[in-house]
């Protein structure tokens, strides 16, 4: 029996080419995966999608009684609306000041008048409305009905209202972190926040008691223990948005035919560069961030209706078509969990990679592109003179050491064609011959 062993043969080529090219591919290989994937990305750590709840809600521009607090509860007595006067808002027809469009009556609306929900985190902050009064047209006392209404229009034309100073109120987000691996508890009022702008500035959310004044509160988002208060107005101005912009198609301003607001909260336990939490064995801190779009619609409008008088059917009502800014809310978390089977296939990929490199690197050398067209013929010979320094050899002697390894290698099958050895000298082959 043949007991053999086979390995791999190691060879030092000496090509400063050969040595750059399978440097550079190793410093890629490295920057990718240790740098990036590991450091940068975090990428010992297996990612949990995590659910999170979101409610979204109104409010009107608030002063407290006596003081300069910008924000307080409505429900309390002292607690009152702080809206801007009719005379200075240049679209409302109570206004003398120039507008470059159709002014319109304007009215003030509180949080539950305006509030509209449209399922779940969203919600349509009215601008504008049109109504009408109706008369129902059969009324229950009546055996028979003509009409084939259900109600009738008291007035032929609907009336047009904007609603007042909308740029200076608030949207309420209230969001909660649902269980997850890394057992974070996450909330609005409980997690720092922030907001990231439309090119990439991120702001922190404050906390609505260190900004009391009055003054500053078109200028700030904060958060309470009822959620995140984010202003309309500074939302507006950080996406370029003019609600008396006009749209040309329509003829109609974004007042008028309303238009979409996404928010879209991400929370996240991890950042760049935290691997060293991985020998502490801790996570990092929980932050959400908002970033705020805006998403080009036609017409956003609902309709509605408000009874003036009992009964079912109602005698009289009030139907409503109201147009606004719908503002969705769409939350999601990310949370890092260390895993030993996360890195290992990491570090497998890595050394795979590693190998690929290797192998490509051992291809290309041997090949007329890469090694030059005298050094592959060399090749060819399948007799490699190593000790030869490729990049000290001028092409004439590589094409001469080319054509001596092929005249040996020619003669060498001629010998064996006629069962001599080639390893004999000359004298044994000529005795053998005899």
């Amino acid at each position: 029996m043949d007991y053999t062993y086979v390995t791999t043969k190691k060879v030092i080529i000496r090509s400063s080419r050969a040595c750059l090219l399978y440097n550079l591919t190793l410093s890629g290989l490295f920057f990718y995966f240790i740098i990036y994937e590991l450091l940068v990305s975090n990428g010992y750590m297996a990612m949990q999608s995590v659910p999170v709840t979101t409610m979204v809600q109104a409010q009107q521009p608030t002063q407290m009684k006596g003081t300069k607090q910008a924000l307080c509860d409505t429900i309390l007595d002292d607690c009152h609306s702080d809206f801007t006067d009719l005379a200075e808002l240049p679209y409302c027809q109570q206004s003398t000041k120039h507008f470059n469009y159709t002014k319109r009556n304007c009215i003030r609306m509180d949080a539950l008048e305006n509030d509209m929900h449209i399922g779940s985190g969203a919600m349509l902050l009215t601008t504008h409305w049109e109504y009408l009064n109706q008369d129902v047209a059969c009324p229950q006392e009546r055996i028979t009905c003509s009409s084939p209404d259900v109600y009738t229009n008291v007035e032929k034309t609907p009336s047009f209202s904007h609603v007042a100073d909308i740029e200076r109120w608030w949207i309420w987000v209230d969001h909660k972190l649902g269980q997850n691996r890394a057992n974070a508890v996450g909330s609005s009022f409980r997690t720092q926040g922030y907001v990231q702008y439309p090119g990439g500035h991120v702001e922190k959310i404050q906390m609505c008691s260190e900004v009391a004044d009055a003054n500053q509160r078109d200028n700030m988002f904060c958060s309470d223990e009822y959620g995140d208060h984010l202003h309309v107005g500074k939302m507006l101005r950080s996406l370029g948005v003019d609600l008396d912009s006009l749209d040309q198609d329509l003829n109609m301003t974004l007042r008028e035919k309303g238009l979409a607001m996404l928010l879209n909260i991400q929370y996240a336990n991890h950042r760049p560069f935290e691997v060293a939490r991985f020998f502490s064995g801790s996570y990092g801190e929980l932050t959400y961030t908002y970033k705020v779009e805006t998403a080009k619609h036609d017409i956003i409008s609902k309709e509605s209706s408000r009874s003036l008088e009992s009964g079912v059917p109602s005698k009289k009502r009030m139907r409503a078509r109201k147009f606004g800014i719908l503002v969705k809310a769409q939350a999601d978390a990310s949370i890092g969990v260390f895993q030993v089977s996360t890195l290992i296939l990491v570090m497998v990929q890595f050394g795979a990679m590693l190998a690929v490199a290797a192998t490509a690197t051992d291809y290309l050398v041997t090949t007329p592109w890469f090694a030059g067209r005298h050094s592959a013929e060399i090749n060819d010979t399948y007799i490699r003179e190593f000790s030869v320094h490729e990049d000290k050899v001028t092409r004439l002697q590589l094409a001469e050491l080319a054509d001596k390894r092929r005249k040996s290698r020619n003669h060498e099958e001629i010998l064996k064609a006629h069962s001599i050895d080639p390893n004999l000298d000359s004298d044994s082959a000529n005795d053998s011959e005899v």
